[in-house]
């Protein structure tokens, strides 16, 4: 959770907004919300396996030629109107889940005192108060973590929430009573909000820092967990090739930070139109492949990748006609309109 959540398109705040909420999303609100990359009708998944199975590679970029041919294609208006964060209230969700402390996430949604954020307020005050400090410094960190050590975060946040009261009640509360009304946390949500319980320095200490009394070897053990094939990387890795750009992509491009291989060639300081940026993604974006050793980003040779290579491959998936394209376009449209 706490490696895929914070690396969401719109940054931490979708995943954030996800994990206090609890909030269900249809299937193509998987793909507005970055989760998916893309949406395959259930009627059209058996020839699409087949189609798989049948390719003798396993090049990403082949495999997204195939997977163009089976998607549902890109989202409507009506499906970006209906998923509410990216539309009539993105402003208000953007105030409100920036926020880097739970307290303060709690004050700008009752501020705004709108039906959304009476119903996200609601569904909040739902969850343990213990639950949502953890999840939103999970996030927070793990947005700088490799996979790895997400995984060693994540087994000593679970370690740690064995020991809490909360987990009891909470089981008890879904599983045996079956209750519609909130359990009685400890310790209760008006006092972490009023920072009377549960400061910062205890949610470090007992769920991050692995400093749990009785928990001697907690350091070694952790330490000895690893992925099945021993790899691990700080990105996905070919998030530039599979995925759709982000919202700090579009904001490197405009803004020239140059911090991976693939955006060195940004405008800096240059002023750019949004067609300007939307012809830079159309270039450039999917010409850059991860190394084999999964590491930093790396530029691949000259004419391999990009929208370029995709033209001499007869198919050019960021077409204005392909549904890749398409969703490229629509989602670049609104990421350019944040950095004016």
């Amino acid at each position: 959770m706490s490696f895929f959540l914070s690396r969401l398109p719109d940054g931490s705040r979708v995943g954030k907004y996800l994990a206090l909420t609890g909030k269900k999303l249809r299937a193509m609100e998987t793909v507005l919300a970055g989760i998916a990359t893309d949406l395959i009708p259930e009627e059209r998944i058996p020839a699409f396996v087949e189609r798989l199975c049948a390719t003798p590679t396993s090049d990403i970029r082949a495999i997204n030629l195939i997977t163009d041919e089976f998607v549902r294609g890109s989202p409507s208006e009506k499906d970006w109107e209906e998923w509410g964060l990216n539309g009539h209230l993105q402003k208000a969700f953007e105030r409100c889940f920036k926020n880097e402390k739970l307290q303060d996430i709690f004050k700008a949604l009752e501020k705004e005192n709108t039906e959304w954020a009476k119903d996200t307020l609601q569904r909040m005050r739902k969850y343990s108060p213990t639950y949502m400090k953890v999840v939103v410094e999970e996030l927070k960190r793990g947005k700088k973590k490799d996979l790895a050590s997400c995984f060693r975060m994540e087994y000593r946040i679970a370690k740690a929430f064995l020991k809490t009261r909360d987990l009891q009640t909470g089981v008890k509360s879904v599983l045996i009573d079956k209750t519609k009304e909130p359990p009685e946390w400890n310790p209760p949500l008006d006092q972490v909000l009023d920072k009377k319980a549960l400061p910062d320095s205890e949610v470090q200490a007992t769920f991050f820092d692995g400093s749990v009394k009785g928990e001697e070897d907690w350091d070694e053990e952790v330490r000895d967990l690893g992925l099945w094939d021993g790899r691990t990387y700080m990105d996905y890795p070919h998030r530039t090739v599979a995925g759709l750009p982000r919202e700090e992509d579009v904001r490197v491009v405009v803004a020239g930070k140059n911090e991976c291989a693939w955006e060195a060639n940004s405008a800096g300081s240059f002023a750019m139109t949004s067609e300007e940026v939307l012809n830079w993604f159309a270039q450039n974006w999917g010409a850059f492949l991860d190394s084999s050793t999964l590491g930093p980003l790396n530029a691949l040779p000259e004419g391999v990748g990009g929208r370029k290579h995709f033209i001499t491959q007869s198919k050019d998936p960021l077409a204005a006609s392909s549904p890749r394209g398409k969703r490229a376009e629509a989602w670049l449209i609104r990421q350019v309109r944040k950095h004016p």
